[in-house]
């Protein structure tokens, strides 16, 4: 899966000797995590454990973190230190850490939370049924021992294999990962680091995942890949490299499926054949993330994005000229290292340029291990802190321009489900969020709605009309 060492740290302070019956799993992070997640959840129901209807009847309590900021880092690491409390009631409680912060921080999360029983990076997940076990039919007299069993979980792995149970949300939406791991080293980005290189999975192990689907419910698939674009895999029996492309059409292929989605995309990989494939295949949505990051060339070599702005710009115009409806959205980070005045206003420009239906803004935290966190000329929280909101109060202007022009316009949604104003909601062709009147027995079906006004962060619309 990744060319990465990674940790499984059982943890012999913690032992015991009952068996969880019952568990409950925190998410944080990208889909990534999600999609992780559902794998967990379903090895743990493999293994004959339910989900625990509240976190304090659970048994085992896994924690799935995220270090790509320090903000959502943070959350993860205080909601273990939360459920402390729970492990003094329940001494049998197990606690595991998981993700990319139990990765980063393998050498030394043990000590700074000894309450924790197992540790185990994302690379880790199959292994995790034996680790499990491991922890929870061993003792603490396995001492010095468990120095042994730690180093033989730090071990390398080239294949993308993953033929592991998931237990999927119930969601009109299925993440399907097809890479893992990042090649790319982006000064500001940690994923490398906790994720491992990039590796591609089979064609027919991605094709099986997605034919096993309950289509009654998930009629959406969102293939992952923190790289998605670069997925790539050798037909030695053909003597062809098939390419993402390639991929999207066999999918397409799959009379259940009615919509498919990728992310995320990064400039420098985003073919003239993939774009290609989006505008042939009827089932593969007209959206796009294809983050930017910024809009100063200086500012995107300094990230070693490996293209500036005006290739960003010229791709830009391609996919226009290419798939005139499509809905574009992207993320900007804002107060990298080095950003002048000048840098900024080149974002906020691009922002216009690009013309992006919406814009995810975040301001710059240095992530360990990366090159930004070494650069001397940081800035400082208040000037960060204003350009944001600077920059925030254009985007809110631009989506609430861009969704204006679909009122009056009928629109495929998937519906979601109830919302909490008493509505359905569901999401376009676009990703564009839509709160609409209708039966609850809507649910997981395309509906066509009419929309009758725009706000910056979605759309509402009449009644949902079932197309079948």
């Amino acid at each position: 899966m990744f060319v990465y060492p990674y940790p499984l740290i059982p943890n012999p302070a913690c032992y015991n000797h009952i068996v969880p019956k019952q568990y409950y799993i925190k998410t944080y992070g990208c889909q990534m995590n999600v999609n992780d997640s559902e794998i967990l959840a379903g090895i743990l129901e493999r293994e004959g454990y339910t989900p625990a209807e509240k976190m304090e009847e659970a048994d085992l309590i896994l924690v799935n973190t995220c270090s790509i900021r320090a903000g959502a880092e943070n959350k993860g690491l205080w909601f273990a230190h939360s459920i402390k409390s729970l492990k003094e009631k329940n001494p049998n409680l197990i606690i595991g850490l998981c993700g990319c912060v139990a990765q980063q921080e393998k050498e030394t999360i043990l000590k700074k939370m000894p309450f924790v029983d197992l540790v185990m990076g994302p690379q880790g997940i199959d292994e995790f049924a034996g680790l499990l076990k491991e922890v929870a039919n061993s003792s603490t007299s396995l001492g010095v021992n468990s120095l042994q069993l730690t180093a033989s979980c730090f071990k390398e792995q080239t294949s993308a294999s993953r033929n592991l149970p998931a237990k999927r949300a119930k969601s009109s939406r299925a993440y399907v990962s097809i890479t893992f791991g990042c090649d790319n080293y982006c000064s500001y980005c940690v994923v490398p680091y906790v994720r491992g290189r990039e590796v591609s999975r089979s064609m027919d192990e991605i094709l099986n995942e997605i034919k096993a689907l309950d289509k009654t419910i998930h009629k959406e698939v969102i293939l992952l890949g923190q790289n998605v674009n670069s997925w790539k895999v050798e037909n030695r029996q053909l003597k062809i490299e098939n390419r993402l492309p390639e991929l999207l059409r066999e999918v397409s292929a799959i009379a259940e499926v009615a919509w498919i989605n990728f992310m995320t995309s990064h400039p420098k990989d985003l073919s003239d054949d993939i774009l290609a494939a989006m505008a042939e295949f009827p089932k593969v949505n007209h959206y796009l993330h294809l983050p930017v990051q910024s809009g100063s060339s200086k500012i995107l070599k300094a990230m070693n994005r490996k293209y500036d702005r005006e290739y960003y710009l010229k791709l830009i115009e391609k996919i226009y000229q290419k798939i005139p409806d499509i809905t574009l959205t992207t993320d900007i980070i804002v107060g990298f290292p080095g950003e002048t005045e000048a840098d900024f206003e080149d974002s906020l420009s691009i922002i216009r340029q690009a013309n992006f239906d919406s814009v995810n803004t975040l301001m710059f935290s240095p992530r360990p291990q990366t090159a930004a966190a070494q650069m001397t000329d940081q800035i400082d929280e208040p000037t960060k802190n204003a350009r944001l909101q600077k920059m925030m109060t254009v985007v809110e202007n631009q989506s609430l321009a861009k969704n204006q022009l679909l009122v009056g316009k009928t629109l495929d949604v998937l519906v979601d489900g109830l919302a909490n104003n008493g509505r359905l909601a569901g999401r376009t062709r676009g990703n564009k969020i839509v709160y609409f009147d209708g039966s609850s027995d809507l649910q997981y079906q395309i509906v066509q709605v009419c929309i009758n006004s725009a706000k910056s962060w979605g759309l509402e619309g009449g009644d949902g009309i079932d197309v079948g």
